[in-house]
């Protein structure tokens, strides 16, 4: 890698790790407001879709879903890639599992697809190395962020994912990082020898992953010893935290990332934050409490991709108390799930009421009936479900549980259906929790 994009990339990581530290929350909002002056004035006219828009301020422009980015593709980009090219040339990759492969010059990666059509997300050589900056500046801990700076050993980073990307790899610029993937389409047992010989300082997987990784430790089978832990791409359940910290004596971390972006990350007291030095998020408030929203994300740091009053479909539940790390930007208490994880429950009164994940999650969390696994998915009126192993008396504690709620919620108990435990592949995201199809209204 040429000096030049060494220096892009210490660059980010200093201003990252030193230069964006806000006084109060006005600092922070000052700050964003002139970032967006520039990125309107400057950056929008790369994108043609916005040339035709007159705005003075972020609110005069559309919010955006991925019906209409993927609809708009071509013109919400500055390189002038269709989605039909992107789209073939990110499958072909992920095929052949070539995933250093650029078109022309620029990283293509797509999302996972559990969610209607995959989106498409597009990065160029400067963006990757600043992420990189970001990303190591962000999710290293003290001891081997000094240890990184003082030119010690290498940081042994363990990666598992479905796909790997040439953004991710970038992290091996400075060679003061030892990148390993581990592609989640391979046998997992070589996978379980390549982790026991590289001995990572970091692993980032999946909550499933890093579940089965602290089965595997408890058992006996497996002798890592991490120094960080990050949970990526699904919702960390409770009990998956609470075996993952038990066996390895530390905190779960968690990234917030997506197809838009690196949007979120926890401190050093475990508690999300959103990337506001580098994204505006406008909360569309879901509930009355105005403690549940959905984000509406402008990047205003990106020019190859607009990400501009982009709608995403995760439930955020805001933190109420300041963290005590003192960071100003944004707390958030869960990343609940997604919009369709809300489940459905009838009032007396014929309405349908929101019964949202966390609510659920809890439920079969604090319960006092241990349960190895659960599901819950609603189709219509009916709820079905997934209790253990379905043993009579876990069925009748997940019927508990969900009347409890009822109750809580002055709601219906919907039809109930047991359903036989299925084994999920390894590399499929896990959503305990989801609404199949939304019950009729009456």
């Amino acid at each position: 890698m040429i000096a030049n994009d060494i220096a892009t990339l210490i660059r980010a990581f200093v201003k990252t790790r030193w230069g964006l530290n806000f006084k109060s929350r006005a600092h922070l909002e000052a700050y964003q407001e002139r970032q967006l002056k520039v990125f309107l004035a400057k950056k929008l006219p790369l994108f043609p879709f916005y040339n035709k828009i007159k705005a003075d301020n972020l609110q005069q422009l559309p919010i955006m879903t991925k019906e209409l980015v993927l609809k708009n593709f071509s013109e919400l980009n500055s390189k002038n890639i269709s989605l039909e090219s992107a789209t073939r040339f990110g499958l072909d990759i992920e095929s052949n599992r070539e995933f250093q492969l650029l078109l022309n010059g620029i990283t293509i990666g797509l999302s996972s697809g559990t969610q209607g059509p995959r989106g498409v997300f597009l990065i160029s050589k400067k963006e990757r190395l600043v992420w990189s900056g970001v990303m190591l500046a962000k999710a290293l801990p003290p001891t081997l962020l000094e240890r990184m700076i003082l030119k010690a050993k290498p940081i042994k980073i363990a990666f598992f994912l479905r796909t790997n990307s040439r953004l991710y790899s970038t992290l091996t610029a400075t060679k003061r990082i030892e990148f390993e993937f581990y592609d989640l389409l391979d046998q997992w047992e070589e996978l379980l020898w390549k982790l026991e010989v590289q001995n990572p300082d970091v692993i980032v997987a999946p909550a499933k992953v890093l579940s089965l990784l602290a089965s595997k430790v408890e058992q006996g089978s497996l002798s890592i010893k991490p120094n960080r832990l990050i949970s990526v791409a699904e919702v960390l359940e409770p009990d998956d935290q609470a075996l993952i910290e038990k066996v390895f004596q530390q905190k779960v971390h968690q990234i917030y990332q997506a197809t838009e972006g690196f949007l979120g990350i926890t401190c050093e007291h475990n508690i999300v934050h959103l990337n506001e030095e580098f994204i505006h998020v406008e909360p569309k408030w879901i509930d009355n409490d105005k403690t549940r929203f959905l984000p509406i994300v402008t990047d205003f740091t990106r020019t190859t991709q607009a990400v501009v009053r982009y709608q995403l479909t995760d439930i955020l539940k805001i933190r109420s108390e300041p963290c005590p790390c003192g960071s100003h930007c944004m707390a958030i208490e869960e990343i609940s799930g997604r919009n369709d994880d809300i489940l459905w429950m009838q009032k007396p009164s014929g309405d349908w009421k929101p019964i949202f994940p966390d609510i659920i999650r809890q439920g079969f969390y604090a319960s006092s009936v241990p349960f190895a696994f659960y599901k819950v998915r609603q189709k219509k009126h009916i709820w079905e479900i997934v209790a253990g192993q379905n043993s009579e008396h876990q069925q009748v504690e997940a019927v508990r549980i969900c009347q409890s709620i009822a109750n809580k919620q002055d709601c219906i108990l919907p039809a109930i259906n047991f359903i036989p435990p299925e084994d999920d592949p390894i590399f499929q995201k896990s959503r305990r929790i989801q609404c199949i199809e939304r019950p009729e209204k009456q």
